[in-house]
């Protein structure tokens, strides 16, 4: 299951010279605060074609992944309404991924994907949430999958770091896997980066975590508008 061996991944596409998380709103998204009470999402498109009912020639439907408020793995899929927000029914402790389940004609979402706390994206326009401190999720116009950088641990797991591979172009940088429990945040990892591929095996330096830890990973660029990607598989 997906839960089982999860990839921790993200992109942010103008990485500052301040660390920020991989996450498609480049800024930093603190889920273990944002939800430090289980709270459901929203969901809206900026296209009016990503709708599944009446069924769009867009994204029709849509899962989310990540752990429940009983911090159980858990998904949820949501019928698009185009440029309107839907309010999903499950509540969560952290949102992992978002993905296309189903779409029209045009196979992928037509407009980009907003995903924030539910009741905190303030006035919509054309379905782009006015406020976005909240925002969790972005999945680009195309794409049809977009990663948080996030992950929180289910109960009753561990998880120890495996492969990490980074992604960069137009300025290097530095990655930094930060975790949290507790309040506590640390940081359990840190390289420099150039631009290009790098690939690195992190289970030599056993860096293992707990049930309830929220991980997170986070760049800096070496000048303003970096565009930086990582993705960080998981091992039991």
């Amino acid at each position: 299951m997906w839960f089982d061996k999860p990839i921790i991944f993200g992109r942010n596409t103008t990485v500052g010279t301040a660390f920020e998380d991989l996450n498609p709103y480049d800024q930093l998204t603190d889920q273990a605060s944002l939800f430090a009470t289980a709270a459901a999402i929203d969901i809206s498109s900026s296209a009016a074609a990503d709708d599944g009912s009446p069924a769009g020639t867009g994204a029709q439907t849509v899962t989310i992944y990540g752990v429940d408020s009983s911090y159980e793995p858990a998904t949820q899929t949501i019928t698009m309404n185009g440029q309107t927000k839907v309010v999903g029914t499950q509540t969560w402790k952290c949102v992992q991924a978002v993905s296309v389940a189903a779409a029209g004609s045009g196979r992928v979402n037509a407009g980009d994907l907003h995903v924030v706390k539910t009741a905190t994206g303030g006035s919509y326009t054309t379905g782009v949430p006015g406020t976005l401190t909240s925002a969790i999720c972005k999945v680009a116009a195309g794409a049809g999958l977009a990663g948080t950088g996030a992950y929180a641990v289910p109960l009753n797991r561990s998880r120890r770091a495996g492969i990490l591979t980074i992604g960069a172009s137009v300025y290097p940088g530095v990655l930094r896997i930060l975790s949290e429990r507790g309040g506590i945040i640390t940081t359990d990892f840190q390289i420099d980066f150039n631009i290009g591929t790098t690939q690195i095996d992190l289970t030599p330096y056993d860096i293992w975590w707990d049930e309830e830890a929220y991980i997170r990973i986070q760049t800096l660029a070496a000048s303003a508008g970096g565009k930086h990607s990582a993705a960080l598989c998981l091992e039991s």
